[in-house]
């Protein structure tokens, strides 16, 4: 059963998911692990990481490292198809 959203799956279609991520300085220990669905484990993961790059971008901002308001990062080389 998944723990978020309570449906039934077998074990083989739940993923182990870390509640509180090990980039956000979680252990690999049984209370901090928990039986996902895929559907769910996606949704959880994505929420996690955009939280995480919200959190650099605003730590580049206050050091002064960030865009300024109204720039974009459009001035800045891509690579290009040829």
């Amino acid at each position: 059963m998944c723990a978020l959203c309570g449906n039934g799956f077998s074990a083989t279609a739940l993923d182990v998911d870390h509640i509180r991520p090990l980039a956000d300085g979680g252990t690999d220990t049984a209370d901090n692990v928990r039986a996902l669905c895929r559907s769910c484990h996606r949704a959880v993961t994505t929420a996690q990481a955009r939280a995480r790059a919200e959190r650099r971008r605003a730590k580049r901002a206050r050091q002064g490292r960030g865009t300024l308001p109204g720039r974009t990062d459009a001035h800045r080389s891509r690579w290009s198809a040829t």
